[in-house]
């Protein structure tokens, strides 16, 4: 289903609007945003930054990682309603309430790139219930030179601009330090210890709710958290 969200009020917000929630005032359910990973989620660098989005998250989002193994190849002639296989099914059903995606792929890895562009192929169709059409999509591309990167963004940005989907402004720019080498930035627990990486992944979050909450692109973003205050790194 095809479908632009409403501007959302948090509980939070209303907290700090009136100092208390009114009885008849539910709160609202949270966003949910959900993580596509092309190429192993094990991999070390993007298990470390799926924790990282989940330990950033606001109180009002929701992270749901969504694996894309056993898709098959996209075929166009498959509509949706006559032969899909359960793996799509499965797909398209965990992404159906998408309020946002985050997309995260090694900028040097050709297959990993395909794989993830594969499952985008798959969510954007059948034409009418497609996941991303009216909604924002960041894109995380790990590692890789400069042009890897670019190469990479544009690829997925084509993909994804092409179903309808929204690629909030500035992201790539918050997002260009997560190219480069690796090799310094996960401890040897495996976590991200490496704090401008998480404050760039931080930035790019927010930015992506700031979208979501507004039910489409803002006249402008800051990149930064609400209000334009740095994102505090956790």
């Amino acid at each position: 289903m095809s479908f632009i969200m409403p501007s959302r009020r948090s509980t939070t917000n209303l907290i700090q609007a009136s100092g208390e929630l009114w009885d008849e005032e539910e709160p609202d359910a949270p966003l949910q945003f959900v993580v596509l990973a092309g190429g192993p989620a094990t991999e070390s660098r993007l298990a470390a930054i799926i924790r990282v989005l989940i330990l950033l998250a606001p109180d009002d989002v929701t992270l749901e990682p969504v694996s894309i193994d056993g898709l098959p190849p996209f075929d166009a002639l498959v509509d949706g309603r006559i032969g899909v296989t359960e793996p799509v099914a499965a797909f398209r059903s965990a992404i159906r309430a998408a309020d946002g995606f985050v997309l995260i792929v090694p900028a040097d890895d050709e297959p990993a790139l395909s794989s993830l562009l594969n499952a985008l192929a798959w969510a954007a169709t059948p034409t009418g219930e497609d996941a991303l059409a009216g909604l924002p999509v960041v894109a995380l591309a790990v590692g890789g030179d400069a042009n890897a990167v670019a190469t990479t963004q544009r690829r997925i940005r084509t993909t994804v601009e092409s179903a309808g989907g929204i690629f909030p402004a500035g992201v790539d720019d918050l997002a260009a330090s997560l190219g480069g080498p690796w090799h310094d930035r996960l401890g040897a627990d495996g976590q991200l210890e490496d704090i401008a990486t998480r404050q760039a992944i931080g930035q790019v979050l927010i930015r992506l709710r700031e979208v979501a909450s507004a039910g489409g692109e803002p006249d402008q973003g800051s990149g930064t958290g609400p209000g334009g205050a740095d994102l505090p790194v956790a």
